[in-house]
């Protein structure tokens, strides 16, 4: 080989790398929390959209008569329905302060717990209430099923112009949002557990509540328009063909022309925490020879993913099928189990190959470096953590040279030689960017960021370890650690990165949300989720 060729051979893998690390908010995108009560998102103005099932709390075995769209329509002797339809914290108490209830229909509507009926500004078909911090209840107490109550709209003060225009979403939420490049819609589409697989079961726009079976696809797509961004959309594991080019063939029809889309199979059919992951497993006798094959399961998922595919790009998106992105998600740790799904032996025997309708592979860039816990409830590992989180600032420090560094727990084993939550994010990204290159796809990041959580048991409920994970998410390193992941991680040969996830309030389950409630006005992850 001549000299000339080698220098052209790294010129050209130099300039690669060099597109690559040019990074943007172009190249970024995030997952949508899920749609519940207690979200600190607030996307809709009409709160009963992100309200519970009905229940009625003096009988919880109780049946409550509803209809399609799940309006209460008779009540039995005695019954009441019971929704929350939010839960408000005491320093976010003045976010709400009043809202409007609008109804139709006969009957008679109470409220509990944070919310009490200002009488005086109530009309027939209209009430007024105060919201207060804490839960946020709505009961139908009576009825009239000949003209049941139904249409109910919470509507908050500070949302009511908004609703006057007809609006769906929050401006403050849409504001926050738009200049994002992609929106993963998983927990908006409550795609772990789902059970969902015939299209006439889908959730619709008239539906009383979005939580319960989750946010329309029309809904979807118009946050996608209303912002200009290209929409992730996570197909459930129980979807059937009808369902998957009818789904397609609504967002073709109303999805800007300019998007692209993003199509997923389900969500980290690996993990055995969700019931998909266990259907997988089940589901391996429509796959053909499986008693000679190995590791069904994840094969079963690759073909399910290059056949969702293929239906969306040939079947509907004919001609346009370039926009189409489909993402076969795989566990970042398992590499040695990459070439289940992407050749799926057991389905390619009939000449198929499930990489060949499939654009990326997404994984996951979630780093923690050991500031969990023990997994196997190691003491010696535990009673470090907790030292730096009752040591203040100095514990602070501490965890961010571990997670710079690696250097802090290089006694406890498996840490030895641990260099930097940044060294483990370049070398799997290195070495899945190769298998990509394989067979000829891209890398994305289907979630990524800290995933710094309590593992160990003693941890969850230990309101110290919970303070000290939540003083490392705010702490203005976190952004820089941030910022150097994604230039590793496009350095390394990864292209799109979404980031896990958009305003959610810390818990002791994690401090997950870039942002922790919608009136924060900028945080250090939030900062390069923005504007890296």
């Amino acid at each position: 080989m001549s000299k000339i060729k080698v220098i052209s051979g790294l010129f050209f893998l130099l300039m690669s790398f060099a597109s690559l690390s040019t990074t943007s908010k172009d190249n970024i995108g995030i997952g949508l929390n899920k749609i519940s009560d207690w979200s600190t998102q607030y996307p809709f103005i009409d709160l009963m959209k992100q309200a519970r099932a009905w229940q009625d709390f003096h009988n919880t075995s109780s049946v409550i008569k509803v209809d399609n769209n799940d309006w209460v329509k008779s009540l039995a002797v005695g019954q009441t329905a019971t929704t929350v339809f939010s839960v408000v914290d005491k320093k976010y108490e003045s976010y709400l302060k009043k809202a409007y209830v609008f109804y139709e229909g006969e009957g008679v509507l109470k409220y509990g717990g944070g919310v009490k009926k200002v009488i005086s500004e109530s009309i027939t078909g209209r009430d007024v209430i105060t919201l207060q911090s804490g839960n946020h209840l709505l009961s139908v107490v009576k009825t009239n099923p000949a003209n049941y109550i139904k249409n109910i709209k919470i509507i908050p003060f500070r949302f009511f112009n908004d609703f006057q225009k007809g609006h769906i979403f929050n401006t403050a939420f849409l504001n926050k949002i738009e200049s994002i490049n992609v929106f993963r819609f998983m927990d908006w589409m409550n795609t772990n557990n789902s059970n969902q697989g015939d299209w006439e079961d889908r959730p619709l726009v008239d539906n009383r509540t979005w939580r319960v079976k989750g946010v329309p696809l029309e809904v979807m797509v118009k946050l996608a328009n209303d912002t200009n961004t290209a929409p992730w959309f996570n197909i459930p594991h129980l979807a059937d063909d009808n369902y998957i080019k009818n789904f397609a063939v609504v967002v073709k029809k109303q999805l800007l022309k300019n998007l692209d889309l993003y199509f997923e199979h389900s969500n980290e059919v690996w993990n055995w925490r969700f019931s998909q992951a266990k259907y997988a497993a089940k589901a391996k006798f429509k796959l053909q020879f499986f008693s000679k094959k190995n590791n069904l399961r994840l094969q079963w998922h690759g073909m399910r993913t290059s056949q969702i595919c293929k239906i969306i790009k040939t079947e509907v998106f004919i001609k346009k099928s370039s926009r189409v992105k489909c993402v076969l998600g795989m566990q970042t740790a398992a590499l040695a189990h990459h070439k289940y799904p992407l050749e799926c032996s057991a389905w390619s025997a009939s000449g198929n190959g499930c990489y060949q309708n499939i654009d990326y592979i997404g994984i996951t860039t979630y780093f923690d470096g050991g500031l969990n816990g023990s997994h196997t409830q190691n003491e010696k590992h535990n009673s470090i953590i907790r030292n730096w989180a009752a040591s203040g600032s100095e514990g602070v420090d501490n965890a961010f040279e571990q997670l710079f560094k690696g250097n802090k727990l290089r006694k406890i084993a498996g840490y030895e030689d641990n260099q930097g939550v940044l060294a483990d994010i370049t070398s799997f990204t290195h070495q899945w960017a190769k298998i990509a290159a394989k067979y000829k796809m891209g890398l994305i990041a289907y979630e990524g960021g800290q995933h710094i959580v309590p593992v160990s048991s003693v941890f969850i409920n230990d309101p110290v370890i919970r303070s000290f994970y939540l003083n490392i998410n705010r702490d203005s390193r976190m952004g820089v650690l941030y910022s150097d992941l994604l230039d590793r991680w496009y350095e390394s040969g990864g292209g799109l990165h979404m980031f896990y996830l958009d305003i959610a309030p810390p818990n002791k389950y994690g401090n997950w949300g870039a942002l922790e409630h919608i009136s924060q006005k900028n945080s250090p992850k939030w900062k390069v989720i923005k504007s890296h």
